[in-house]
């Protein structure tokens, strides 16, 4: 269950989805998803492929991105077009994404890496004859603040629990860790909320929370118990 009423959390959240080994080779491109759970097509998401070198950190990977997201998206841009990324029609506030949204979203991307350390030690170093750098980091920028961006990820989030995947925590916000919720059925099987299960045949379960999920730390409950008495005895 999303719990909208908790939820504080930066408008923007960014990760990395994908990566490219050569953007001049079409067969890389292809595969740029390949290993990823995550799902490009979160409603009005924006999409950027960032070059990387060997040698660039985690601090020169938000310094490229700031730098990308003030040409592709100025920050307070007041036109959009309706199906355009980050549209801020869909938000809560309606308010474009402003500097300071851009840059607590920076801030807060890949939270638990150092910014000295590297993001891709394997990437392949600058072309220099083609002027081009041919390693990109796929870059999704999700507009949390908007409620079917919100639901889009908590679904991919309950999707990756049911697959059994438990360290991706990077990949979605603080908050969804704190704040959101499932119901855990006693077979393992999860739900967005009880009512979904009862649905689908289940009597019995527990509400947990992503955190929850994410560590690992919990057991399933109990069945409920069977009764064979008969009514009123």
């Amino acid at each position: 269950m999303i719990n909208t009423a908790e939820k504080k959390e930066n408008r923007l959240f960014i990760r990395v989805i994908g990566r490219i080994s050569d953007v001049k080779d079409q067969n890389a491109i292809d595969r740029q998803f390949e290993g990823s759970s995550c799902d490009p097509d979160i409603t009005q998401c924006m999409t950027m492929n960032v070059p990387v070198l060997a040698e660039d950190t985690y601090k020169d990977l938000k310094d490229t991105i700031s730098t990308m997201a003030e040409v592709f998206c100025p920050p307070d841009q007041e036109f959009f077009h309706p199906n355009a990324p980050l549209n801020p029609a869909g938000s809560k506030s309606c308010k474009p994404y402003s500097k300071e949204d851009w840059a607590s979203a920076i801030s807060a991307f890949c939270r638990f890496q150092p910014d000295r350390d590297h993001p891709d030690p394997k990437a392949s170093p600058y072309v220099i004859a083609d002027g081009y750098c041919p390693t990109n980091l796929v870059v999704q920028v999700i507009p949390v603040d908007n409620e079917s961006a919100a639901l889009d990820l908590y679904m991919e989030c309950l999707d990756r629990f049911s697959q059994g995947e438990r360290d991706f925590a990077e990949q979605i916000p603080e908050s969804y860790l704190e704040n959101d919720t499932a119901f855990l059925c006693p077979d393992g099987t999860l739900f967005s909320r009880a009512e979904a299960a009862a649905d689908a045949g289940y009597d019995t379960g527990m509400e947990i929370s992503f955190r929850d999920l994410m560590s690992g730390d919990y057991e399933l409950p109990a069945p409920a118990a069977e009764s064979h008495m008969k009514p009123g005895a």
